[in-house]
C-alpha cells in the first residue's frame, strides 16, 4: 500500500492521477470494500495538502464520507457545478451562479463564493466576463499554422459567429520592422495601422494589431474592416497572398488588454508576430495580434519526408 509521503511526493512532482482513485483497503464499509472516490478532473483546484490528506485517507481505508471531508469548502462546491457541467444541466455558454448567489445557496461567505468562481476559471470550466458573469465556457478554437486562413473563416469552420469591433485606423508615416527566426522584414511607409477588437459568439478572442502597406491598398481606411481583411486584400485590390511568416509566443496579457477583452483575472495569452506576402515578395502587411491562451490553441501539422 502506498504511504501518505509517496502520494505526496507523486503530487508535488506533478503526476497527472486518474479521475478515479481506488484502494481495496478494509474500510468501516466491511474488509475488501472498494473506497472509490471521484476527483471529476479537478486535482489542480484542491489544495495540494487536502488533496494529499484525501489519497492518504482513502490509501488508509476510510470511507468516502471521511475523506471527501477533507476537501476545501471551495473545492466541494466547484466539483458540484463540474458535475453539473458533465451532466449537460449547465450547456456551454450558460450562466453559472454569482458570487451572491453562491453565498444563500451554500450559506458561505463571500471570500468562498469568490475563491469558487476562480478556482472553476483557473481549471477552464467557465470564463468570466466583466459585467455579464460568469458563463460554461466554450470549447477551445483551434487553428493551423500550415494554412492562409482569416479569423473570420477560421470562426465560421469552427461553428462559431465572427464578429469585429474597430478599435483604431491610423496612418503611420515611416517605415516598420519586424524581427522574426527567418530574418528581418521592413514594410516602408506610409502604412495603415489597424487595431480591432475580434470576437466569436460575442465574446473577446483577440485583440489583432496590422500594419497594412498603403502602396498596396490606397484607400483602405475607407473600407469596411469588420470582416476579414485577407477577403479585401484579395477581392478589393485583387492582391493574391503568396506567404504568411508567423512566430507564436505565450505571453502575459497586460491589465489594459485585459480590460478589452473583458477579463479580470491574471491570464496567460498567445503573442503573435507575422508578415503577409504578396504575388511578386512583396511585404503586405506586418502583424502584432494577442490571442486569448484560455479560448485559442494553435497547431501544426508535420508529415514525414
Amino acid at each position: 500500500m502506498a504511504s501518505a509521503a509517496i502520494w505526496r511526493a507523486i503530487a508535488l512532482f506533478g503526476i497527472t492521477f486518474p479521475n478515479i482513485i481506488k484502494s481495496s483497503s478494509a474500510s468501516s464499509h466491511g474488509p475488501g470494500t472498494l473506497v472509490v472516490m471521484a476527483y471529476w478532473g479537478l486535482t489542480s483546484v484542491l489544495d495540494l495538502a487536502s488533496m494529499c490528506a484525501d489519497i492518504s485517507a482513502l490509501s488508509k481505508g476510510m470511507p468516502v464520507a471521511s475523506a471527501t471531508t477533507l476537501m476545501p469548502k471551495y473545492g466541494l462546491i466547484a466539483e458540484r457545478i463540474i458535475v453539473e457541467i458533465r451532466k449537460g444541466r449547465l450547456p456551454l455558454g450558460s450562466q453559472i451562479p454569482s458570487e451572491k448567489e453562491l453565498m444563500s445557496e451554500y450559506s458561505v461567505s463571500t471570500t468562498t463564493a469568490r475563491k469558487v468562481l476562480q478556482e472553476l476559471e483557473r481549471v477552464g470550466w467557465v470564463t468570466r466576463i466583466r459585467g455579464r458573469g460568469t458563463f460554461v465556457r466554450q470549447q477551445t478554437v483551434g487553428r493551423s499554422l500550415n494554412r492562409i486562413l482569416s479569423f473570420t473563416r477560421n470562426m465560421v469552420e469552427s461553428g462559431r459567429v465572427p464578429s469585429t469591433k474597430v478599435l483604431a485606423v491610423r496612418v503611420k508615416r515611416g517605415a516598420r520592422q519586424q524581427q522574426l527566426p527567418i530574418g528581418q522584414f521592413v514594410l516602408p511607409g506610409p502604412m495603415y495601422e489597424v487595431r480591432r477588437l475580434r470576437l466569436a459568439d460575442g465574446v473577446p478572442m483577440a485583440i489583432e494589431t496590422r500594419f497594412v502597406s498603403m502602396h498596396l491598398c490606397p484607400g483602405l481606411d475607407k473600407a469596411d474592416l469588420s470582416g476579414s481583411l485577407l477577403n479585401i486584400y484579395e477581392q478589393q485590390y485583387g492582391l493574391r497572398l503568396t506567404r504568411i511568416d508567423q512566430v507564436v509566443v505565450p505571453t502575459f496579457i497586460d491589465e489594459d488588454a485585459r480590460a478589452l477583452l473583458g477579463v479580470e483575472e491574471p491570464l496567460l495569452g498567445i503573442r503573435v508576430e507575422g508578415v503577409v506576402s504578396a504575388a511578386g515578395n512583396s511585404i503586405l502587411e506586418l502583424e502584432e495580434s494577442l490571442y486569448r491562451g484560455d479560448l485559442y490553441r494553435f497547431y501544426v501539422t508535420a508529415t514525414h519526408y
